[in-house]
């Protein structure tokens, strides 16, 4: 049985429930896998190179600012961690009504690049609030990223 991480970090809940959703999913679509949902402000970063597939979703609206994943940001840069051997699949949260839509992901993308780490090649964005049809995407977006990186 592989363990799958999802990490999350948002800023009112919604990154929260898009992740908890994104694990129920996942657990009944792959029974044999294990998938382990843990805010960001949690990470385990000596655990974190022995992950083979860690999704990490974050939400930013009007600006880049999100505290918990810019603080995950200068612990991987503090930590000098090698990720090389885990895949990142990133997914955000935004409205794209503002400049910076998601712009935490390239944040977050620049900082993992830095410690080596595999970036699955696209990342999945959620516009306005959460849906269910937002989640239906999400879904199949992760399922195209587990089948494609086992």
């Amino acid at each position: 049985m592989d363990t799958v991480l999802i990490l999350y970090a948002g800023l009112t809940g919604n990154t929260q429930d898009v992740a908890t959703r994104l694990s129920g999913e996942l657990g009944r679509l792959f029974p044999k896998n294990k998938f382990e949902l843990q805010n960001i402000r949690d990470a385990d970063f000596k655990k974190l190179p022995n992950q083979k597939l860690v999704f990490l979703g974050a939400s930013s609206w009007s600006d880049p600012i999100n505290p918990d994943a810019e603080e995950f940001i200068a612990k991987l840069s503090k930590e000098k961690l090698n990720l090389s051997p885990v895949t990142f699949a990133l997914f955000g949260l935004g409205d794209s009504q503002f400049q910076n839509f998601c712009a935490i992901l390239p944040l977050l993308k620049s900082a993992l690049e830095h410690c080596h780490a595999k970036l699955y090649k696209n990342q999945f964005a959620i516009d306005g609030y959460p849906e269910q049809k937002h989640i239906d995407g999400l879904t199949t977006w992760a399922t195209e990223v587990l089948k494609n990186t086992r």
